[in-house]
C-alpha cells in the first residue's frame, strides 16, 4: 500500500508523462485558478496569408485521474468540467485514467464520440448498438488483462439536462491522434 505522499507523487508523474508525450506540459498547481485540467497542449499558431494568424495545430485539454484499484467509477461531472473548460479554449478535451494495481499499469482514455469518429476512425455499428446512459460508469476489471483487446465504450454521460456521447478506449488507441493534431 503506498502513502499519500507516494500517490501524490505518481499522480504528478503520469500528468508530465502524458502532457509532454503530447507535446505540451502540466498545468499549474494542477489546473488552480484559470488554468483548470492537469495538463494543455497549447494551439498552435503561424502567419498566413495576407498576415493573418493561422492556426496550425489543435489545442488539448488533459484532465487525469490515477488508481491502484483495477477499476474506474467514471462519472459525468467529472467529463462536463474537463469538457466545458475545453470547449470554451477551443480545444479537444482528454480524460486520462490509469489504473496501476502492480507493475503493468493500464491506460484509459475518454474522448467526445465526434472527435474519434473523425479522427481515429468511424465507430463499429456493433458498439453503437451497446450504447449507454449513465451518470457514472465503472470500468470493467478486464481492462487489466493486458493479454486481450480492451474493449471500445460508448457511453452517454447525463449530467443535469445535458447528454455527452464519449467513447472509453485504450490511450494506446488515441494518442497517436492526439498527438500529431497536437504538434502539427
Amino acid at each position: 500500500m503506498r502513502t499519500a505522499k507516494q500517490r501524490k507523487r505518481r499522480a504528478s508523474r503520469v500528468e508530465a508523462e502524458i502532457a509532454e508525450g503530447l507535446g505540451g506540459r502540466r498545468t499549474f498547481n494542477s489546473g488552480a485558478g484559470d488554468e483548470k485540467a492537469d495538463g494543455r497542449v497549447m494551439a498552435r499558431y503561424a502567419m498566413g496569408a495576407g498576415g493573418k494568424p493561422e492556426k496550425t495545430s489543435t489545442g488539448i485539454r488533459i484532465e487525469n485521474k490515477t488508481t491502484e484499484k483495477p477499476y474506474y467509477v467514471m462519472r459525468a461531472v467529472d467529463w462536463a468540467d474537463v469538457w466545458r473548460t475545453a470547449v470554451s479554449y477551443g480545444e479537444i478535451p482528454l480524460f486520462h485514467i490509469q489504473l496501476c494495481t502492480g507493475s503493468n499499469p493500464v491506460d484509459i482514455a475518454v474522448v467526445s464520440d465526434v472527435f474519434f469518429s473523425e479522427e481515429v476512425g468511424p465507430i463499429p455499428d456493433y458498439i453503437r448498438k451497446t450504447v449507454q446512459t449513465v451518470s457514472s460508469y465503472r470500468t470493467r476489471e478486464d481492462w487489466m488483462d493486458t493479454s486481450c483487446d480492451c474493449p471500445t465504450v460508448l457511453l452517454q454521460l447525463k449530467h443535469h439536462n445535458k447528454i455527452f456521447t464519449v467513447v472509453m478506449c485504450r490511450y494506446d488507441e488515441v494518442q497517436p491522434t492526439l498527438k500529431r493534431l497536437g504538434t502539427q
